[in-house]
């Protein structure tokens, strides 16, 4: 273990003063591990967490009122004393702390960012470690500074001779996002396939999801709150992830449009839609059959529903374990997306 290995423990609804700051420590040269940077994508969020935490020597603590109702940040903080790791409180929001943080002199970045950064820079011994900004401005983040801060990937371990597939699984409601990223990955040299553009007048879509998922090195599926109540998305994703168990190579990656998916009853929620869904089909599946009318197409939306509804404990878990890329505006799609593109192409990623 380094001397310096920096963790940071965060609420997620801080995280654009924490990437600032991690970013400043960075080109410091600092060894600083931040999970929206250091976690690749496809990888399982709570074992790349936990070896990070056990790895550092220095836990940096993000103070605010959300990362102290925050049961993972007291989780953090708790296991750092216990194993005699160094804590760093840092104070990103005026607010009431517990008893257990009192103890610890804190970085006061709420009241003065410039003269709290530079007492956390001399805290860590950082060479040059002066940081001059106008108080309380943001620290701009250029694409440069955020390619070099996130990749290890360098051009002579990219293959760019390698033809690569991405299938994007998505609702048409979001069809803006799919199509967005759909531009970005064009343009850096990836095939995409997307079923408005690549399906075959007249071909089944059944048989054109699994020629798409066979067919891709990775298969991008957008999480909303429409596409994980859709019968089509739904089957998408379980024959991804059961592509993934016949093949052992990971190819599915969650884009977060809504992250509601993470509520602890979200799963339940949505299967009492499905449920709804479900029987209001059964109701009409009966008035056709009295009227002597065939039942085959609303048999088969039944028939999806069903399967959605079996499958999403398991395809929740599948999500919420596995790093997912934020597609929540164009901005981040085209920093998000770069990335995805340097792992793509680094073949122990995918």
């Amino acid at each position: 273990m380094s001397k310096n290995k920096i963790y940071c423990s965060y609420s997620s609804s801080d995280r654009e003063i924490v990437l600032n700051t991690v970013n400043v420590l960075k080109n410091k040269g600092l060894d600083v591990w931040f999970d929206q940077l250091d976690i690749s994508l496809g990888e399982r969020w709570d074992e790349s967490v936990e070896r990070a935490l056990d790895e550092s020597n220095i836990v940096l603590v993000f103070m605010s009122k959300a990362s102290l109702e925050s049961s993972n940040v007291m989780d953090e903080f708790s296991i750092a004393i216990v194993e005699g790791k160094q804590i760093m409180p840092i104070l990103i929001e005026n607010c009431e702390l517990p008893m257990r943080l009192k103890r610890f002199q804190y970085v006061d970045f709420a009241n003065n960012y410039e003269a709290g950064m530079n007492q956390l820079l001399q805290a860590l011994n950082a060479s040059d470690s002066e940081f001059v900004s106008p108080i309380n401005e943001k620290v701009t983040i250029s694409n440069e500074q955020f390619n070099d801060g996130e990749f290890e990937a360098t051009e002579d371990v990219v293959d760019n001779n390698i033809n690569y597939n991405v299938f994007i699984s998505y609702n048409h409601g979001d069809a803006r996002t799919a199509y967005k990223i759909k531009e970005v990955l064009t343009d850096s040299g990836i095939d995409v396939t997307i079923d408005e553009d690549s399906m075959k007048l007249g071909q089944e879509i059944k048989s054109f999801i699994s020629e798409s998922i066979q067919k891709a090195d990775a298969v991008l599926t957008l999480i909303s709150n429409r596409s994980l109540k859709s019968g089509w998305v739904g089957v998408e994703t379980f024959d991804t992830m059961f592509a993934e168990e016949q093949s052992g190579k990971r190819k599915l990656i969650g884009c977060v449009l809504d992250s509601d998916f993470y509520n602890y009853d979200y799963t339940i929620n949505t299967i009492d839609g499905l449920d709804e869904e479900i029987e209001s089909r059964k109701k009409v599946m009966i008035r056709q059959l009295e009227k002597d009318v065939s039942v085959t197409d609303i048999s088969s939306e039944i028939d999806r529903l069903r399967k959605l509804r079996q499958n999403f404990p398991e395809t929740m878990k599948r999500l919420r374990d596995f790093k997912c890329i934020d597609v929540s505006d164009e901005e981040i799609i085209n920093h998000s997306m770069d990335k995805f593109v340097k792992q793509l192409k680094r073949p122990k990623v995918i």
